[in-house]
């Protein structure tokens, strides 16, 4: 999904992800989908914080909570960056592309917060 796509675009694929993949109803989508994007926002916040205080070991945990939450949101492409500072966490090498890399998660994911 581009970085363009306005919020209610996304709000709509999220619901028909959920939809079809977990066999919810709308009301249970309705009900549950606030305080998932609330707790990806403080993921997303936690993921920040970890990367300017430079601890590794927060930002790996956090990218994988994130990646899955995403994953179960249907939002493969932001899923796929979240995947990659994992995976680099890991590593210890290519650090200095985390700012980068959450920058365009952010981008990405702002809809939502918004």
């Amino acid at each position: 999904m581009p970085a363009s796509t306005p919020k209610n675009e996304q709000l709509e694929h999220i619901k028909t992800h959920l939809g079809n993949q977990f066999h919810l109803s709308t009301k249970q989508i309705d009900d549950m989908l606030p305080s998932f994007i609330v707790a990806l926002r403080n993921h997303m916040e936690n993921l920040e914080t970890a990367q300017r205080k430079g601890t590794i070991t927060e930002i790996k945990h956090t990218s994988h909570t994130i990646k899955g939450a995403l994953l179960n949101l249907g939002l493969a492409e932001a899923a796929q960056l979240a995947l990659e500072i994992e995976q680099l966490s890991k590593t210890g090498a290519g650090t200095e592309k985390f700012p980068e890399i959450i920058g365009q998660m952010k981008t990405l994911l702002t809809p939502l917060f918004d």
